[in-house]
């Protein structure tokens, strides 16, 4: 049976009993990512920083959503500490993205769409006719992603713009936009997934 450290015991239930989850999201931010990475490398995806970073926060989202659900699920009488069964969820969180067919980051006919990949293309040295065409497709990706996020409502589009043209963490954007870590996590979530839908009909 794994027991829980003063320090965990009390952000998490803080966060359970409070709603104030910022210190627990703190304390498991490495790891979280951490086991993200993992999860997408072991299933022997191309992995970049910035989509581990975007599952990251949908593994948070995950795991206060619905009331802090799966957090409130965990029980050390299980054997898991509460850094691993977090990871778990996080892993879970990948797994789950990975099944989807439709799943954010994708457009017409599976085309991924990630600003690290599509950023690496753009600086890349162009020597052949292939660099060209791979260049002018992340050109097309990221004109259409542009388009896409003015259809975002103000708030979604300046979070989006913080934490991808800024380079902004949400409990960073959090600080600056006066709002809690949680909060800005279901932001960026709606806003991903509504990129989706709006990419999805271009």
């Amino acid at each position: 049976m794994s027991k829980l450290t003063e320090q965990e015991e009390r952000v998490l239930n803080i966060c359970v009993n409070d709603n104030r989850c910022d210190e627990l999201i703190r304390y498991y931010w490495e790891s979280v990512y951490g086991a993200v990475f993992r999860a997408l490398k072991h299933d022997g995806n191309r992995a970049c920083a910035e989509d581990a970073e975007e599952l990251r926060d949908d593994a948070f989202v995950r795991l206060l959503e619905n009331d802090r659900r799966k957090l409130r699920m965990y029980d050390p009488k299980r054997g898991l500490s509460l850094k691993n069964w977090i990871c778990m969820v996080a892993a879970q969180t990948v797994r789950s993205y990975l099944r989807k067919k439709d799943r954010p980051g994708q457009v017409r006919g599976g085309v991924p769409v990630s600003l690290g990949l599509i950023r690496e293309e753009l600086i890349k040295p162009c020597h052949t006719t292939a660099d060209e065409e791979r260049r002018y497709e992340a050109r097309e990706k990221l004109a259409c992603l542009a388009e896409a996020m003015t259809q975002l409502p103000h708030l979604e589009r300046l979070v989006l713009q913080l934490h991808f043209e800024d380079g902004m963490n949400p409990p960073e954007i959090a600080t600056a936009t006066n709002r809690t870590t949680n909060n800005i996590y279901q932001i960026l979530h709606r806003a991903r997934n509504r990129l989706k839908k709006i990419m999805g009909g271009l």
